[in-house]
């Protein structure tokens, strides 16, 4: 949702450092809407530390496979006020749910794979009017430049990033 308060959490302390530096950047120095916590792997505690920036309507996952079995997706739901929403883009086989926290706090789940045609466009208007900036001195990297008809090696590539702003793209 444009314009969201947003609490990013992640494993990783130096890319959450460098998610801060990029904020900073782009924000001239101060990104007040965005929080960032490092998950403790105590959902007790990590819940306590995502509450402590607000009530949370949402919360997004986009983890990666490798990610299956962390703590971080019943945290993320069990953060969510009454009502909240949860939607699901990562790359699991099977997921834990927190049944009872869903069914009676109405916990919407919704799961999707990749974006709507929509969204997709919706994305190149923020570029288009400079709402968000793809340049190197903006935290956004391609590491790797493909054609069409080499669609599984850019796949493969891309499976292999794992930092903030890095991205394969396709030419024509």
């Amino acid at each position: 949702v444009l314009g969201a308060k947003v609490v990013a959490c992640c494993h990783d302390d130096a890319k959450l450092v460098q998610l801060n530096q990029i904020l900073s950047h782009t924000h001239n120095g101060s990104c007040e809407r965005i929080t960032t916590i490092t998950w403790t792997g105590n959902g007790t505690k990590d819940v306590r530390n995502i509450n402590a920036c607000g009530p949370m309507d949402a919360f997004l996952d986009i983890s990666p496979p490798g990610a299956q079995g962390s703590l971080h997706l019943r945290t993320g739901i069990m953060s969510l006020r009454p009502g909240g929403r949860v939607s699901l883009m990562g790359a699991y086989d099977e997921l834990e749910i927190p049944n009872l926290f869903v069914t009676r706090c109405n916990i919407t789940l919704k799961g999707n794979w990749m974006h709507e045609r929509k969204d997709v466009l919706a994305l190149i208007k923020m570029v288009e009017h400079g709402n968000l900036r793809l340049n190197e001195e903006d935290g956004c990297y391609v590491v790797g430049e493909f054609g069409l008809d080499q669609w599984k090696e850019a796949l493969e590539a891309a499976n292999k990033l794992t930092g903030i702003g890095e991205s394969v793209v396709f030419s024509f």
